[in-house]
C-alpha cells in the first residue's frame, strides 16, 4: 500500500474533526446576554466548549464589530459566553482580512440538565 494512503486517512479524520459541529444544543439567547470574555482572561466561573468561532472582516473592520459579529454568532448557539482567542492578521491577499478566533462556551450551573457532559474546564 502507498505510503500516501495512511497519511490521507489521518488528514481526512482531522480534518472531520476540525468541522465538527456544536458539542452541545442549546436554545439561542439574545446577543446582548452573551459575555464576552477579553483574550487571555478565563471566565470566572466553570464553563465547557461549545463550538469555535470565527468572525472575518477586511483590515478596516473595527475590531469592536468583529466582536459584536461574533457574539451574534454565539447567540444562535445558545452560548452563555464567547471567549475571544485571537485576532489573526493575513496580509498575503491582495484584499488583506482579519478573523477574529473565539470559543462560544456555557456555563453548567445554568444549564443542570447538561451536568453530565464530560467536557468540563
Amino acid at each position: 500500500m502507498p505510503r500516501s494512503v495512511p497519511l490521507l486517512a489521518v488528514m481526512l479524520a482531522a480534518g472531520v474533526t476540525a468541522c465538527a459541529g456544536p458539542t452541545v444544543t442549546l436554545p439561542p439567547v439574545a446577543p446582548e446576554d452573551v459575555e464576552v470574555i477579553p483574550q487571555g482572561e478565563e471566565p470566572e466561573q466553570e464553563y465547557r466548549e461549545i463550538a469555535p468561532v470565527r468572525q472575518q472582516g477586511t483590515m478596516d473592520t473595527p475590531r469592536t464589530e468583529l466582536v459584536r459579529l461574533a457574539r451574534e454568532k454565539a447567540a444562535r448557539l445558545g452560548a452563555d459566553a464567547l471567549m475571544i482567542e485571537e485576532y489573526r492578521l493575513n496580509t498575503s491577499y491582495t484584499n488583506p482580512t482579519i478573523t477574529l478566533l473565539a470559543l462560544a462556551v456555557y456555563y453548567p450551573a445554568r444549564h443542570p440538565e447538561l451536568t453530565d457532559n464530560p467536557d468540563s474546564r
